[in-house]
Parts: structure tokens; C-alpha cells; sequence
């Protein structure tokens, strides 16, 4: 059983500033902690309940087998650190890997021909930058750059909505960096700016991509400010009955459109 002490800080990393504090984060479920086991994320420790042990015993082997610390704990106390409404009977605590201080070079110069960046914008509600991160993921997108304002990587309901995709795709924390004078860094290297708008008179699918692309998307009520959308070379719109459409859902419309003719 953990200790008073151990338990106390699980239960605060429900709040961004002790995630911060304790450098790491509280995940849970099966899929979530499969992918963390797939990672080079370090895992610290797995806790699961008796139930949850007899139904996942690969999940308990695999933690086993790679070392990681595992604690049974009873559902009772399980429900009192989870950040879930019903949790699954499986949490694990996972280091939170250090800034990389040459990662806006490597985006500046990839590597990889045919690269297409996601820039969020000032996208605030977390649920939909985890869904946006996760539909990334899928629809093989090689970088996501979020602005300064946008909600964090580090909110729980951000990862945890992400359903494991945080820790499969590259992502940039522009932090408090002027956005504008970033896309204008991007774009001296090449990169082909595309806006989107409700307003967009180009399809997606008919977009011609260059060797390096960046889909700018803006937040749920303003949508992309229009000092960006004043620097893209094209910009984007998706026909539609109203104006509704939400934005993690038009970011993977777009996205998939852009992956179609991109090939």
C-alpha cells in the first residue's frame, strides 16, 4: 500500500502547476498505458487493482518484465487518485521528458521531404487540443506547434484526451513566443503557410503543398487571427450548412484532405 505521502501527490496531479512541480503526469486505462509502455517515456510506476490484474495480466507483465515499480492498490483507493469519472482499474505515473533546446532548429530544417506542421492557434479548450493532437497522430501529421495561449499539453484532460497520442507525435510548445513572428521564421525557411477560415474560398483538396507545409488553425470563437492569415499563401475553407463545425473536427477534415493530395 503507498504510503499517506505517495497518495497525497498522486491525487494532486490533477492540477497542471503540481505536474510541473513533480515532473510527471498520472495516466490511466489499458490503451493509455500500453502506449506509454511502447514509448521511450519513462514509466515510474503501475497500479492496478485485483480486477484489473486479472484482466490485463500482459499490461502487469509487460511492467514486470521492463523493470517498472507495480503497486495492487483496492478499487476504493484507485477511485480516490483517479482523474476519471470511471476509472479502469489501471494508473501509472510517467516522467515528463525535458525540453529539447534544438527542437525549433530540427522543425526549421526537416529532414523529411513532404513535411506537414499543425499550428493551433491560441486553441483553448483542452479537450479539443487532445482530440487535435490524436487526429494528428492518425492522419500522420509531423509536428504540432501550439501558440501561446493555447491550453497545455500538461492539462489532464489535454492528454487524456489525446488517448495516448502524446507520446507519438512531435510537439512544439511556442510558449510565450510571438506567433506571428514565428510563422515568419518558418516561412524565410520555405515553409508554405496555410490558413484556414470559415471564409476560405480554396478546398483543401485542391491545395497545391509545397516540400514544407504548416495548416494554421485558429481557436473555437475567433478562429485564426488575422495578422496570420495575412502572411499564408492560400487559405482554407470547408463548405457547410452553418458555421458550427467544431474545431478538432474541421482540423481532421482539412487534415485528411491535405494527406489525400499530398499522397
Amino acid at each position: 500500500m503507498p504510503s499517506e505521502k505517495e497518495l497525497s501527490v498522486l491525487r494532486k496531479l490533477r492540477q497542471k502547476k503540481y505536474i510541473v512541480r513533480y515532473g510527471k503526469l498520472l495516466i490511466e486505462g489499458p490503451r493509455f498505458i500500453e502506449d506509454a509502455l511502447d514509448s521511450n517515456r519513462r514509466m515510474e510506476k503501475l497500479y492496478f487493482t485485483e480486477a484489473a490484474g486479472k484482466r490485463y495480466p500482459n499490461i502487469i507483465k509487460r511492467a514486470k518484465d521492463k523493470g517498472i515499480k507495480i503497486e495492487r492498490l483496492s478499487a476504493k483507493v484507485l477511485r480516490s487518485i483517479s482523474l476519471l469519472e470511471t476509472p479502469q482499474g489501471l494508473a501509472a505515473t510517467v516522467s515528463i521528458p525535458p525540453d529539447d533546446p534544438h527542437l525549433l532548429g530540427k522543425l526549421l530544417k526537416p529532414k523529411k521531404r513532404l513535411s506537414l506542421y499543425l499550428f493551433l492557434d491560441e486553441v483553448q479548450d483542452p479537450g479539443n487540443v487532445g482530440t487535435i493532437i490524436r487526429i494528428a497522430d492518425g492522419l500522420w501529421v509531423d509536428c504540432i506547434i501550439l501558440s501561446y495561449g493555447c491550453a497545455g499539453v500538461l492539462n489532464p484532460k489535454t492528454y487524456h484526451s489525446s488517448m495516448g497520442s502524446i507520446f507519438r507525435v512531435n510537439l512544439f510548445d511556442a510558449k510565450d513566443r510571438n506567433s506571428r513572428e514565428l510563422l515568419e521564421l518558418f516561412k524565410g525557411e520555405g515553409f508554405k503557410l496555410i490558413g484556414s477560415d470559415a471564409g476560405g474560398k480554396v478546398l483543401p483538396e485542391n491545395t497545391e503543398l509545397s516540400d514544407k507545409n504548416i495548416l494554421i488553425v485558429g481557436n473555437e470563437g475567433e478562429g485564426v487571427k488575422q495578422e496570420l492569415l495575412e502572411l499564408c499563401d492560400t487559405v482554407v475553407g470547408i463548405p457547410a450548412r452553418n458555421e458550427s463545425l467544431n474545431v478538432a473536427v474541421s482540423t481532421g477534415i482539412i487534415i485528411y484532405n491535405l494527406r489525400a493530395r499530398r499522397g
